[in-house]
């Protein structure tokens, strides 16, 4: 898998005068006829974007990852030499290795050879010899046929699209060729198109409520009338689709803001260029925010009076508000040093959602909440001077003011007693991974007893809609919340641990002032795990 980011051309240019620092001649490099193993350096330029507004930078580039895998090839007088063709070299631990055997030869050997590399690993990949070309490796291109041939899947989705992702490079000395050490500066051989969605603005009714931003609900993507589906890259927030250089395409997709859009883009990119559509439809929905509400993968709202439930929906709002401890009043001690909420999501202003299933819908079955009952979670950063003052203590019998689920759940994913929550963690990430969050939203988080309190007194609107959902869907989604559940069976962990007492962590059964006792570790007081976020 690789990951995608913008980087400048100052800073490429930084990166490359780092790399020649290092492959100055090694004072300590072997004689010209000891022998010496083939190792590789890689890297990648990038694609070239040719937007107008972005023409100076170099963009969309790759970083190998542990188990990535490139072929190999040499080449000497005319003809592709046995053991050093199409040979594997995995991404392992920041080196690249060899799969089989050593490639060994005299140093005088490898500086008679060309080096061809190309990205992904395939193991049936040839090339053609004749088109090396000796008097100037650098216009060599034994690929040509590969990159005529090569086919791009509809499904470029997930990890799907590096497989699509051709990249070619001729071989570079890295100092001296005689210590075997080629370098391979990798070149995209396919086109990329890029689309950048609309937003959608929410300027709310309800008093003194910022503006939200949420991203529009994609729909379909189509290329050359044909449906597909394009890479996401989350850190430009941009679809990309790979297409064949040379060759005239046209994308087209639909979206829905305000209402449902269509658009379409065309164009022909040389090899390794790129180019960024821009969806310029600047929608703003003037909303107010009601207990009730969907909320959905893209962060969009829809309103609680809708009949149907939108497909895309992960969550109830059920408080509207901003929910950071520091803005509430009720505890003056909450400040914006120890909000934890705030310092990590300050644009979280404006109410809390409970998710649409409990944590066993993906897969949950064990569901105490710890392994071990020798120590507290949450108790540690008291006594660690970077982050006395950054957290706000929840251990206790009564519920604190504030909402400090989030608060909680991050003093458990940094806590050194890791066994004194692992399950619980386990639970979650499995969650986060398979429901991910929206950008400007909060991650999920095991509420405190505060945020139960909160569902409780609104349950009757929140199970609503749950099982509106569970009915459209026919129970792939929306599990109704229970009230009154007993204690070790069908309550809810909470993130509040009990004072003094290293083996309870409470739960809560969505009834007025609930707090039941159970031992974190022990399996005949299980419990079950509903998570929120803050948006």
């Amino acid at each position: 898998m690789k990951f995608y980011n913008y980087i400048s051309l100052f800073m490429f240019a930084a990166t490359l005068g780092l790399a020649s620092c290092a492959q100055q001649e090694d004072p300590t490099a072997p004689a010209a006829d000891d022998i010496q193993p083939l190792r590789l350096t890689v890297s990648d330029n990038g694609f070239k974007d040719i937007t107008p507004t972005r023409a100076s930078d170099a963009g969309y580039t790759t970083t190998f990852v542990e188990g990535d895998a490139i072929g190999v090839f040499a080449v000497r007088n005319g003809a592709v030499i046995e053991d050093i063709s199409n040979r594997k070299f995995t991404y392992t631990e920041g080196v690249w290795e060899l799969d089989g055997d050593v490639i060994e030869y005299k140093g005088t050997d490898f500086n008679k050879m060309q080096f061809f590399a190309y990205y992904p690993y395939q193991a049936t990949m040839a090339i053609d010899p004749s088109k090396v070309n000796t008097a100037d490796p650098s216009l060599s291109d034994p690929f040509e046929t590969v990159v005529s041939n090569w086919t791009i899947g509809a499904d470029q989705s997930g990890d799907n699209y590096t497989q699509y992702d051709l990249m070619t490079s001729v071989g570079a000395a890295q100092g001296e060729r005689l210590q075997g050490k080629v370098s391979f500066q990798m070149k995209h051989r396919m086109s990329l198109a890029v689309i950048e969605m609309p937003k959608i603005n929410y300027s709310f009714t309800n008093g003194g409520m910022a503006d939200y931003q949420s991203d529009v609900s994609v729909g379909e993507f189509t290329m050359n009338g044909t449906a597909m589906q394009p890479y996401y890259d989350a850190t430009t927030e941009t679809y990309q689709a790979l297409v064949k250089p040379a060759t005239a395409y046209t994308i087209a997709g639909t979206y829905t803001g305000a209402s449902e859009m269509e658009y379409s883009a065309q164009g022909t990119l040389e090899s390794g260029t790129a180019k960024k559509y821009v969806i310029s439809d600047p929608t703003s929905i003037t909303y107010t925010l009601a207990v009730g509400d969907y909320y959905c993968a893209s962060g969009k709202l829809v309103s609680g009076n809708e009949e149907t439930v939108p497909e895309d929906c992960i969550g109830i709002v059920f408080y509207v508000g901003n929910p950071q401890p520091s803005a509430l009043p009720d505890d003056a001690s909450y400040t914006e040093t120890n909000d934890a909420l705030r310092r990590d999501y300050p644009n979280a202003t404006h109410g809390l959602v409970v998710a649409m299933d409990n944590a066993t819908r993906y897969g949950v079955t064990d569901v105490r909440f710890a392994s071990t009952s020798t120590s507290q979670f949450a108790a540690w950063f008291t006594s660690d001077p970077d982050w006395s003052d950054k957290f706000i203590t929840d251990i206790g019998r009564t519920v604190n003011p504030g909402f400090l689920g989030y608060n909680n759940t991050v003093l458990m994913e940094m806590s050194p007693s890791t066994t004194a929550c692992d399950s619980a963690m386990s639970f979650i990430t499995t969650y986060r991974e398979e429901v991910p969050a929206p950008k400007g939203a909060s991650r999920w988080f095991i509420p405190t007893l505060r945020e139960y309190e909160t569902l409780t007194t609104n349950l009757a609107a929140v199970n609503a809609k749950l099982n509106a959902a569970n009915t459209q869907t026919g129970g792939a989604l929306g599990t109704a919340l229970i009230t009154g559940g007993a204690l070790g069976g069908t309550a809810y962990w909470t993130s509040k641990e009990r004072d003094r007492n290293t083996t309870i962590v409470y739960q809560h059964n969505l009834t007025a002032g609930s707090l039941l006792t159970p031992y974190r570790d022990r399996g005949s007081q299980d419990g079950l795990f509903r998570f929120m976020l803050a948006f």
